[in-house]
């Protein structure tokens, strides 16, 4: 049976949209509340690769560009969601790159997460917001509870 114990491993979904910048106040009170820890994740999705124009990138560029990715996105997830953390909670970031929804699912099963928290509508890479559709997938698919968030919180 799982108790209120499980709610000490967080998963938060970072998409940078205002919908989880809402979301991380709850994580942040959830982890206050029960001594808990935060993993601020990021998932860049396979689709940003256009593969007509990856076809001109040689692999040694492919690898560069995707690591000054990597690296902005850690440093964005530091700077506007690690920083505010409270000292008494840990707080690490983790970017990764695979279709959202499978990996937000395998982290949280394979970190053994007590809750994923997620803004409930999304940002796509153009910053048009979509009805949340990773957060509909990860809430029918997960094994581990799922927090959505609006906005408005």
């Amino acid at each position: 049976m799982k108790t209120i114990d499980n709610l000490k491993q967080i998963l938060f979904c970072a998409d940078f949209s205002s919908s989880a910048d809402a979301a991380f106040g709850y994580a942040c009170g959830i982890a206050r509340a029960n001594g808990g820890r935060i993993v601020v994740m990021h998932v860049v999705a396979n689709d940003y690769e256009d593969p007509e124009y990856m076809s001109f990138v040689t692999p040694d560029l492919r690898i560069q560009v995707a690591d000054g990715i990597r690296d902005r996105l850690e440093q964005e997830l530091r700077e506007r969601y690690a920083a505010q953390c409270p000292a008494n909670i840990p707080c690490e970031t983790l970017v990764m790159k695979g279709k959202p929804s499978e990996k937000i699912i395998d982290v949280a099963v394979r970190e053994s997460m007590g809750l994923i928290v997620m803004g409930s509508r999304g940002q796509t890479a153009m910053g048009h917001l979509f009805m949340g559709s990773v957060a509909q997938r990860v809430g029918q698919r997960s094994p581990v509870p799922v927090l959505l968030v609006p906005a408005d919180g």
